[in-house]
């Protein structure tokens, strides 16, 4: 599950993140320009095992988000190298049958998970010709020396 190993003097710690999209009263931030996931009173706050640590997902249409794509984003900050579970309550409702989130949300919807500078891909969450919801995501945070390295 969890682990923590040691390769020379760097430490690899592995943050487990299951994402259980079933969207809430959560608030939503609309993004113009992408600059990172951190805690804004404290930008460049390393991950360290045991405190919060800033994670959050996107949510968005299918295709590229490089050309200003607008996207929702949702954060929540769980305890690094702890299992955390993130909920969206209503994700269902909101996303796929009402689709009043964001204005442009059709079709395919996608997610992404996102800390500090590191980005997971793409991952679909409703698949819009088939009429199938992927609801459960997982996202594996690799952190080295308190920096997000990737996410898988």
């Amino acid at each position: 599950m969890i682990r923590t190993t040691k390769r020379g003097h760097q430490q690899l710690v592995s943050l487990l993140l299951i994402c259980s999209i079933l969207l809430s009263t959560t608030s939503i931030v609309q993004g113009d320009e992408w600059t990172g996931c951190v805690d804004p009173n404290f930008p460049t706050k390393k991950v360290r095992r045991g405190q919060l640590t800033t994670v959050c997902m996107g949510v968005g249409p299918d295709g590229d988000f490089s050309n200003s794509t607008g996207y929702g984003r949702y954060s929540f900050k769980p305890v690094a190298d702890d299992f955390s579970r993130f909920t969206i309550p209503k994700s269902y409702q909101r996303l796929v049958k009402d689709r009043n989130v964001m204005s442009g949300l059709e079709g395919n919807i996608t997610v992404f998970s996102s800390s500090q500078t590191g980005l997971s891909f793409l991952r679909q969450y409703y698949d819009a010709k088939n009429k199938h919801v992927f609801p459960h995501l997982t996202a594996i945070i690799d952190v080295t020396n308190g920096d997000v390295q990737g996410i898988a």
